[in-house]
């Protein structure tokens, strides 16, 4: 793709302005005073070109490269960017080199309709570059894709989105995808959360074959993909990918609830469909499954495919497996056994058709998690195929596919319940902005995973007590993600949660405490219950403790059992030693169930024992849990 610095753009148009004085000067004047009359600057088209949002009275353009616009009041004075846009049709570009114009194609081709601006008085040709990339992808239609949560995943726990463009041919992996993400981002959990939380990671977007992102989410990432087919026409696609040249390698500050990876791309698809009103929908945040369902309810969604990943794939084929077959899988992935060998074992031959398909699906994901060298996988996979020729069909024994994500619950979270502690009643009102806990229904969810980013519990009691209203919790980040081992994989279980918390103090008084609670561990499937024993431990901040922190290391057992599915009980408990700072002991064993009424509304019965500096607790609660 042909580019050109801004730097290198101003240089080069403000030594050609003069040479092009007169008959340049009046026909941009009289662009630009018939753009003013006709208040240019203020339709909403424009606003959507410039991901101009209200701020402060005006408005203000999300987008932070400065090379995205072409005024130095650009990203805050619509109207001063307008004009520079227009200044810059009249650029002549250096020689060798598209018109200027063709960097900000899509704006130049809104504009030249409106203003109905004469081509032929502008310097320049073709925009060769753009042409060249439109004949190439040959766009037709449009799908909304989106790679789905991997439960060991803390980079991936929201999903994600991204458009991809598809043209005539048969393949959908040669067609292009049009994403933003964040770079540079930091593996541990914790930062990743805190620094997306506050924009500290720069979000840019790009233009690449969707090959390379079936590779990076299906097969590496180990996440599923959802592809929601939409029903844009071809000029509607068309408007859009010019939004998207103008946009490739540009950067904006992402943050993970507003402007992500979801939010922005609302914008391409208001480009192709101005009609559809998306951005709007999202004053507070803006998760990417949200984003997903705004789509289908502006009826841009016509069908919906679902592709697997690879370890998906190779798991929904386990139940089918004896203990044997799985070795054989496994032994002929790792190259123990050549497929000729053991692809002649005395199997039926549709279990046989079976163990090579998913010994190569097994050899390929080795290869993408780079346990194996794609020598290595290159063979064994084409020998694996060899053999595979003369099987035949295999036993179609894969697990139905999930419901897709957009059927689950709602994002947000209200809640309201009374109960009592200790003696003294109590009504609690909880918020969650996002977006799921382990007794959340799972349809449309990773079942095991648990994120709640800045979820609060305030309560008031009902006398006995000094403080009638208090904060009891609040989660800055809260996440559990409980992987069960399978015959295939042995993934590891953790958790982490950070933030504020009512905590209990030697002379048995409780005031609010910084927690940091991180832990880790195994799980594992017993039929329908998920079971799990972690290591974990705490750290404590609060002006009640007598050296204001304590520190203690402990463990924690649980059983996760979906009873059916409107039904799920969580039973669970946990020993800590505090021996540092004020040194104490803290046990606690808790009873959760949530039955879910339908829709979008749960019951939720909590019972609780605590037991701190020798201190005995009990507590019990009854919400009503309503999800938006």
């Amino acid at each position: 793709m042909n580019k050109i610095s801004f730097p290198f753009f101003i240089l080069c148009a403000l030594l050609a302005v003069p040479l092009h004085a007169s008959a340049d000067d009046a026909y941009r004047e009289e662009l630009l005073q018939k753009a003013r009359a006709l208040n240019l600057h203020n339709e909403r088209y424009w606003d959507i070109l410039l991901h101009y949002q209200p701020r402060g009275g005006g408005r203000k353009s999300l987008v932070d490269d400065p090379n995205f616009f072409l005024s130095p009041q650009g990203k805050a004075n619509p109207r001063a960017e307008m004009e520079a846009d227009i200044a810059m049709f009249f650029f002549p570009a250096p020689a060798g080199t598209d018109p200027l114009r063709c960097e900000y194609i899509a704006r130049y081709e809104w504009l030249k309709e409106r203003l109905a601006i004469d081509e032929t008085r502008l310097p320049g040709g073709a925009c060769a570059a753009f042409d060249e990339f439109v004949k190439e992808a040959d766009p037709q239609s449009a799908v909304l894709v989106f790679p789905a949560a991997h439960i060991n995943g803390p980079a991936s726990m929201f999903g994600h989105t991204l458009i991809r463009v598809d043209g005539r041919r048969e393949s959908r992996l040669v067609s292009y995808a049009i994403t933003y993400a964040a770079t540079e981002v930091d593996t541990n959990g914790f930062l990743y959360a805190a620094k997306g939380l506050f924009g500290f990671y720069p979000g840019r977007y790009t233009i690449l074959p969707y090959y390379e992102k079936i590779r990076e989410y299906n097969d590496i990432g180990q996440r599923d993909i959802w592809e929601y087919n939409l029903n844009l026409t071809r000029p509607e696609v068309l408007r859009m990918l010019r939004h998207a040249w103008e946009l490739r390698d540009r950067y904006a500050d992402y943050y993970f609830f507003d402007e992500n990876c979801s939010y922005v791309l609302l914008f391409l698809l208001e480009s192709a469909r101005p009609a559809a009103h998306l951005t709007d929908r999202f004053p507070v945040s803006a998760l990417p499954i949200d984003t997903v369902r705004w789509a289908r309810r502006e009826g841009m969604v016509t069908s919906l495919v679902y592709r697997p990943s690879l370890a998906t794939k190779i798991l929904r084929t386990e139940a089918a497996f004896t203990g044997d077959d799985v070795r054989l899988v496994k032994d002929i992935a790792e190259g123990k056994i050549s497929p000729e060998e053991g692809l002649r074992k005395p199997l039926p031959k549709e279990t046989l058709a079976g163990i090579a398909d998913t010994a190569a699906d097994l050899a390929n994901y080795m290869a993408a998690k780079r346990e194996i060298t794609e020598d290595e996988f290159t063979k064994r996979f084409i020998d694996t195929l060899r053999v595979r020729t003369t099987l035949g069909p295999a036993a179609d024994n894969t697990a139905a596919a999930p419901p897709p994500p957009d059927e689950g619950h709602e994002s947000a979270r209200l809640g309201i319940g009374f109960g009592a502690r200790g003696g003294a009643r109590f009504a609690e009102f909880r918020w969650r902005p996002a977006n799921h806990d382990l007794l959340d229904p799972d349809e449309g969810y990773l079942p095991g995973a648990h994120i709640d980013f800045l979820g609060a519990t305030l309560r008031a009691y009902d006398g006995g007590r000094e403080e009638r209203l208090r904060l009891e919790t609040m989660d800055f980040v809260n996440i559990t993600s409980l992987s069960p081992f399978n015959r295939f994989f042995r993934p590891t279980s953790w958790k982490v949660n950070f933030g504020l918390a009512q905590g209990t103090f030697a002379d048995g008084s409780e005031g609010m405490t910084f927690r940091l609670n991180p832990g880790g561990g195994l799980a594992a499937q017993w039929g329908n219950a998920l079971s799990y024993a972690m290591v974990e431990t705490e750290i404590r901040y609060g002006e009640g403790y007598e050296d204001r922190y304590t520190l203690g290391m402990g463990g924690g057992v649980g059983v996760l059992w979906p009873v059916t599915a409107r039904y799920k009980i969580h039973l669970r408990g946990r020993a800590l030693d505090f021996w540092v700072g004020d040194k104490h002991k803290a046990y606690e064993a808790a009873l959760e169930q949530r039955l879910t009424l339908g829709g979008n509304a749960a019951l939720k019965l909590f019972l609780n024992y605590a037991k701190v500096y020798g201190v005995d607790r009990n507590e019990a609660l009854l919400a009503l849990d309503v999800y938006f």
